[in-house]
This record gives structure tokens, C-alpha cells and sequence, in this order.
């Protein structure tokens, strides 16, 4: 049957299967071998198809420069992910708004071309930069242009401790974490399992997409947040309400079917571990039928707000949030006056 969705030819609506329809049939036919009640058939059938991306241009030297980042500088799998999303998309910006399709007609003013019509935020703005820098920078060591386009390049300055984390007021926050009125239906019990795990620990969109199983002690309240930004792992202590609500998903809304260990899965077909995005769209899916603006990071700012205002200190706001450096943390100092003028002034 694997052989059967991955090979045959199927048409919808006069259409070739995509691949949405694709995971949608496997979704069909893992629920009808669920009911036929042969878990052997489901786990035989349960490896995914791999998807082969559409190749550009630029697709040798993309795949060599992130081997040679990933082995020589040790790059992180998130970092080397999201660089070669950019550089996919740079590839497609050249080949079909400019008509660019070689290494040697690339120029500086076609890189910038691209990064103008990206609506980035300025932090998200210096990631794109190192990606574009490193990538040019790269093959002009190789000898692959002859200009070194990454010279050209000039990113946006950013200051570390220019804004002001944006947190939930009390009002937002009682909104936040007010009971239903009625019986919370499947999609309400998982966003409020991670609005409160979000909110009780600080742990990020990401973290909270790769939580599994087994990095929770349901008896010690425990759990650890793996493959973090810094790379090291964290310890947290869930308080009452965290574990009562994420223990409600896991017992009555979790697919416990499925042979992923991740926590958090998709509630419609196809059923499949919640990513990034979707943790982040349930959390401003949440805030937005509550009139609140902002994304899960406004959690995080709100549990290292609600530590500075029950007496911590700024070196409890690191170690809370799993930070490297103490600098980092500083910036909670500006949501008081009094705080600033201790932590800043002084």
C-alpha cells in the first residue's frame, strides 16, 4: 500500500495529487487499518514518504556550503534548516522575478533586490544577512563568482537592548488563563495545555514543538526543553495549573495511536506532530479570540515579567529562561523604572 501512495498516479479533479492530497489519502487509509484493528499493518505503513524539493540553480552550491558550515564551523541542524529555506528562496526570487539562472550573472543589487521584497522584521532581517554574507562569502573563496558579493552586503544594526519586552497585562493575563464556561472542546483543551506550559516555564514556540513524552516526570512535575537555541538543555518545574492542563491533553485529546513520541499533534487530517508555526498560530489563535494581540514570545515575556514582580532578580530571570549570558536578561529591567534605576543607572 506504501508503494501503492508513493508510485501510482492519482488525479483530482483532472489534477495530479499534490502533496496535501497525498497525506490526506495516507491519513484515510491509516484511519481504516485503525479500524480494522491491525496495529502491524499501521506500524508497517507509518514511514513517511520523502518529499524531494524542487532543485534550483543554486542547488549544488547551497548543499555545499551548508556541508562545509555544518562540518567546519559545527552549525546547528535549526540554523542550517533555516538558512537553506533562504537560500531556496533567494534562488527562486533570481530564476523568476529577474530571469537569473548562473553564478556569474549574480550581483549585488539582485541580492538586494530580494531582501527588499521580504517583509522581515529588523532581527529577522540580520539572519537572512548572515545566511546571504556566508553563502557569497563562500563561493567567492571557492572561486565560484568573481566578486565578493557578501562585501557589498551591509546589514541592519541591531542594539540589544533597544525595546522593551511587550508582556501580558493583568487584565490580558486574567483573560488568559479564565476557565471556560462550558466543556472545552479538543481544540481549547491543547491550546490551553500550551498556553500554560509557555506561560509557567518560558519555554519557546520551538521547544514546545519538540517537546516529547518522555522529557516529561508527571510524578517529580518535571520537565526538560531539548535542542534549544543555546544547544544545552533545561530543567523546569511545572506548578499545579501547567500539570493539571497538559495531563487533561494528554489523557483525553492526545492521539495516543500515533508511534511519535512528540506531545503535541495536529487535531485534522493528516494527523502529524505539531511544528513551529503551528504551535505559534494556536497561541495567536488564542490571544485573538480573546481580543489580546501578540505571539507565544509575549508568553515568555510574561513569566520573566511575573518573576522580577514576585521578588526575583535579573539572575533568576536567566536562569529561568535558560539563558547564556546574564546581558541577555538585562534588557527585563526596563519594564520597571525602579528596576531599571538599580540594575541600569547604577
Amino acid at each position: 500500500i506504501r508503494d501503492f501512495v508513493a508510485g501510482t498516479e492519482l488525479y483530482i479533479s483532472g489534477k495530479p495529487y499534490g502533496p496535501a492530497q497525498f497525506d490526506n489519502l495516507r491519513s484515510h487509509l491509516e484511519k481504516y487499518f485503525l479500524y480494522l484493528g491491525s496495529k502491524e499493518l499501521i506500524l508497517s505503513y507509518r514511514k513517511p514518504i520523502k518529499r524531494v524539493p524542487k532543485s534550483n540553480f543554486l542547488s549544488p552550491s547551497i548543499i555545499a556550503y551548508l556541508d562545509f558550515h555544518k562540518e567546519a564551523k559545527g552549525g546547528k541542524p535549526t540554523t542550517i534548516t533555516t538558512w537553506r529555506c533562504q537560500l531556496n528562496r533567494l534562488a527562486k526570487h533570481l530564476e523568476t522575478k529577474l530571469h537569473i539562472n548562473t553564478l556569474s550573472t549574480i550581483e549585488v543589487n539582485h541580492v538586494e533586490h530580494f531582501i527588499s521584497s521580504r517583509s522581515y522584521k529588523i532581527s529577522s532581517l540580520t539572519t537572512l544577512y548572515s545566511a546571504l554574507k556566508g553563502f557569497f562569502r563562500h563561493l567567492y573563496a571557492e572561486k565560484m563568482i568573481d566578486c565578493d558579493i557578501a562585501e557589498l552586503l551591509v546589514s541592519p544594526r541591531i542594539f540589544s537592548q533597544a525595546d522593551i519586552p511587550k508582556y501580558l497585562s493583568t487584565d490580558e493575563l486574567e483573560k488568559v488563563l479564565k476557565p471556560y464556561e462550558s466543556t472545552p472542546n479538543m481544540s481549547e483543551i491543547r491550546a490551553l495545555a500550551i498556553i500554560n506550559l509557555m506561560l509557567f516555564t518560558g519555554m519557546r514556540a520551538s521547544e514546545v514543538a519538540r517537546l516529547k513524552l518522555d522529557d516529561i516526570d508527571w510524578d517529580k512535575r518535571q520537565i526538560i526543553a531539548k535542542r534549544r537555541k543555546n544547544g544545552k538543555d533545561l530543567l523546569h518545574i511545572l506548578p499545579e495549573p501547567a500539570i493539571k492542563a497538559i495531563y487533561e491533553y494528554a489523557i483525553h485529546v492526545r492521539p495516543n495511536h500515533r508511534p511519535e513520541r512528540n506531545m503535541f499533534f495536529t487535531l485534522r487530517a493528516p494527523i502529524m506532530p505539531a511544528g513551529i508555526h503551528g504551535i505559534s498560530c494556536i497561541v495567536i489563535e488564542y490571544f485573538d479570540v480573546r481580543g489580546i494581540q501578540g505571539g507565544p514570545h509575549r508568553l515568555r515575556h510574561t513569566h520573566a515579567q511575573l518573576l522580577l514582580e514576585t521578588g526575583g532578580s535579573i539572575k533568576d530571570v536567566q536562569v529561568s529562561l535558560g539563558q547564556t549570558r546574564e546581558e541577555s536578561a538585562m534588557i527585563y529591567a526596563k519594564t520597571s523604572m525602579a528596576r531599571m534605576r538599580k540594575y541600569v543607572v547604577m
